[in-house]
Parts: C-alpha cells; sequence; structure tokens
C-alpha cells in the first residue's frame, strides 16, 4: 500500500518538512557518489546496538536517521514524510514537529536496540521519526482521505472438487465457490447464523451454485444429493 496523496490542505507553506526531505536527499546522494565514503560514514555515523550499549557514540542515534541504503529506501522514507509531515508542522509548529520526528527516530534505535543490544550491524534510516509522523497525523486528522495505491496481490490455491463428505463436514455454513480445475484462483465467503435468530423451517433443498453434487439447506447444511 503506497500513498499518493492526501486531500487535506495546510494554511502555511511547511518549510521545516521540504528541508528534512532535502537534507535527507542531499546526504544520501552526496555519499552515493562514493562508495568507500558511503561505507565510512555508515561505520562512523550509523547506529551500533553493541556501542550504545556500552555508552560509545550516543551521537549516532541522531546521525542515523540522515543515513539511508539506497535510493528506495531513502524515496519510500521522504514520500511519506512529503505527504504526512506538511499537515502535522502546520498543527503542531515547528518545533514540536522537529521534536516529534527526533523523538521518534531515537525511540525506534533505542527499542532496536534493546532487542539486540549486542548486536554489531549498523542501523540507520529515518523509519522511526517518519512512524512518528506518521502516528501524530492519525491522532490529529483521523478522518483525513488519502489517494492510496493497493499493490495487487494473487494467491493461488492447489484444490480439488469438494467432495460431497468433506462439505457435510461444514454445518452452519454457507458457502460459495467459483471456479473449477485443478489450478485454480478462488474465493471462499463462510457466514455463520446469528444464534439469536428463531429457528426456522427448512425449505426444499436447491443446488449449492458451483458444487455439483450438493445441495445445501436453508439451515446452511450441505448434503449429497
Amino acid at each position: 500500500m503506497i500513498p499518493l496523496r492526501d486531500y487535506n490542505p495546510t494554511r502555511r507553506p511547511s518549510l521545516l518538512t521540504w528541508g528534512l526531505i532535502l537534507i535527507n536527499f542531499a546526504v544520501y546522494f552526496y555519499l552515493a557518489q562514493n562508495p568507500v565514503m558511503d561505507e565510512n560514514a555508515i561505520a562512523r555515523y550509523a547506529v551500533i546496538p553493541a556501542d550504545i550499549t556500552a555508552g560509545r557514540h550516543l551521537g549516532t542515534l541522531i546521525t542515523s536517521m540522515f543515513l539511508h541504503a539506497n535510493l528506495l529506501h531513502v524515496g519510500g522514507n521522504m514520500l511519506f514524510l512529503w505527504i504526512f509531515g506538511n499537515n502535522v508542522e502546520d498543527r503542531l509548529g515547528e518545533i514540536k514537529f522537529v521534536i516529534i520526528y527526533l523523538a521518534s527516530g531515537i525511540a525506534g534505535s533505542l527499542l532496536q536496540i534493546f532487542i539486540d543490544p549486542t548486536s554489531t550491524l549498523p542501523m540507520l534510516g529515518a523509519s522511526g521519526a517518519i512512524s512518528g509522523i506518521l502516528a501524530a497525523y492519525v491522532l490529529y486528522f483521523p478522518r483525513a482521505r488519502v489517494l492510496t495505491f493497493i499493490v495487487p496481490f494473487f494467491f493461488v490455491t492447489l484444490t480439488d472438487y469438494i467432495r460431497p463428505e468433506r462439505a457435510a463436514s461444514l454445518p452452519q455454513y454457507r458457502c460459495f465457490r467459483r471456479g473449477r480445475g485443478i489450478l485454480r484462483a478462488h474465493r471462499r465467503f463462510c457466514q455463520r447464523p446469528d444464534p439469536r435468530a428463531p429457528a426456522t423451517a427448512a425449505r426444499p433443498s436447491r443446488p449449492a451454485p458451483g458444487l455439483p453434487g450438493i445441495c445445501v439447506t436453508a439451515a446452511g447444511a450441505a448434503r449429497p444429493r
């Protein structure tokens, strides 16, 4: 799920949000032009949990927020900051906005350090800070509309025909099935009847759609024909 824009206009330009976006992109492209310099910057300015646990290099809790592993990493973070950061900055003001941004980034790093305090793998990125901004956006603008691109996923399941004895093992359900074949993409929808509803007399059975040889009664139990 990728946000594209929101329908939530601001009252004033979001200079701090744009400044953070420019700084993150500038740092990334400056370091990306030289792989050796990039590796040295990561070793020096990224968070290493073992160092923080030992009380060393505490400043990396802030500097690591401006380092990113690749263009997709920095681009994804800055996309969320561009869409949601301007409204949070407009609502809270510049000072509170930057406090939330930095505090969320530090909290994300500390959480990872708490999970694995002896790790020597460097951590970098603004994901923790962006998560804090996104949480503030949801808190202050719960009814805002956001245009979102949803990546389609297709689930393919190997199935066989539902045999009568298998269908008979599904009492109190009404199941509908679409498509046939050994390899099929299908969806199932099962609705459990309300136990508080009064019991009704069973109507004459009728063939279930898509289930050859199976009948469904009004009570929802399938039986062989």
